[in-house]
């Protein structure tokens, strides 16, 4: 798998391809909780707060050409919810990785709550 570098010849592993995945996922979770210093929602509200309807767009959107689903939204939601999970819970082998996944189940289950409970 090859990943462009400083050396265009130096090739990464597939574990250091999927950390790498795994970390740019995160970063986008921080990315999203971040909002959150601009205006404090409850994450626990009848309805979704901004953030929440921001990921929950996301996983609407989770396809390979990033377009909002036709079919069932709350189905298509949970479905993608359910493969970025597992995507983020390969391999976790080492402490440092432990540690990401934890920061990314504390945003996912903050994040998905409303998605989570309509199952």
């Amino acid at each position: 798998i090859a990943f462009e570098t400083k050396n265009r010849n130096e090739r990464r592993t597939p574990e250091e391809m999927l950390e790498l995945q795994q970390i740019s996922i995160l970063q986008c979770l921080r990315w999203i909780s971040e909002s959150e210093r601009t205006l404090l929602e409850s994450y626990r509200g009848s309805k979704p707060n901004r953030i929440q309807r921001q990921f929950e767009e996301s996983m609407i959107r989770m396809n390979t050409q990033g377009v909002k689903a036709t079919d069932d939204f709350s189905s298509v939601a949970k479905n993608n919810l359910a493969r970025l999970d597992s995507f983020m819970s390969r391999d976790i082998l080492r402490p440092v990785t432990n540690e990401r996944f934890q920061e990314y189940r504390s945003l996912y289950a903050k994040f998905s709550l409303h998605i989570r409970e309509q199952i």
